[in-house]
């Protein structure tokens, strides 16, 4: 067991000096955790840097360091107690994500839905519930 396992909830100090295991230097989510690094001034140890999240999550169940997801990219695996998640108690991680589609083509369901998911997502079924 990981020392963290037992906490809910971490300080951004408390994260100085963990193995990282990060996504590709290109991606938005690695650029988002370099910013947020840089911002605290936290030194800071990249054990792995990886492109697969599934690789990633994999390296994370086997004890090799921590990562940084959404809570969308973990939610079956915390439910099924295959990892552990930690809130962060001073700040959050944010990432700008925009939605662009063609002004003169109506959307289909499936994109509407997924539109107003991801503009509304607190009115919106889960993924795991059934859209009718």
């Amino acid at each position: 067991d990981h020392p963290l396992a037992e906490k809910s909830s971490i300080k951004i100090k408390e994260l100085s000096g963990l193995p990282l295991i990060v996504s590709l230097k290109n991606t938005v989510s690695r650029q988002a955790l370099d910013k947020f690094l840089h911002q605290h001034s936290l030194p800071f140890t990249i054990a792995y840097e990886i492109e697969s999240k599934s690789m990633m999550k994999t390296m994370v169940e086997s004890n090799l360091g921590i990562a940084f997801f959404s809570t969308l990219e973990i939610q079956k695996e915390v439910e099924l107690n295959w990892i552990h998640s930690l809130e962060i108690e001073d700040d959050s991680i944010t990432r700008d994500i925009q939605a662009v589609y063609h002004k003169n083509h109506e959307l289909s369901p499936s994109a509407k839905a997924f539109y107003d998911f991801m503009t509304n997502p607190d009115t919106q079924p889960l993924f795991t519930e059934e859209i009718s």
